[in-house]
């Protein structure tokens, strides 16, 4: 058969961040890991997005943060995912710190 690649992974992990499915769009993204592919900005954004959707304003940060680890920095795409999460957690505060790191 075929091996899944980058483009694979992240179709399936979009389409659980559609539905809202953290654990499942998680779940991909380690098997993505351990799969050796490149692990690049679309996969974090896209499991980002599944904990954005459901405003788990801390796993998104738990995400910015192994990002990080990873030697990748987030860009505006990153941010306006964190801020979207503020917005659907009704964290208004946390939005506002997350504004002003966006722009430091």
């Amino acid at each position: 058969g075929l091996k899944p690649d980058e483009k694979s992974y992240n179709g399936v992990i979009n389409a659980c961040a559609k539905e809202g499915a953290v654990e499942r769009a998680e779940a991909w993204f380690w098997h993505m890991v351990a799969s050796g592919c490149k692990i690049d900005m679309i996969a974090f954004g896209s499991v980002m997005h599944a904990s954005s959707k459901v405003g788990d304003v801390e796993r998104v940060e738990y995400w910015i943060d192994e990002m990080q680890s990873r030697g990748l920095k987030p860009n505006l795409v990153c941010f306006n995912i964190m801020l979207n999460a503020c917005a659907h957690g009704g964290r208004y505060t946390k939005a506002l710190l997350w504004l002003e790191r966006m722009v430091e």
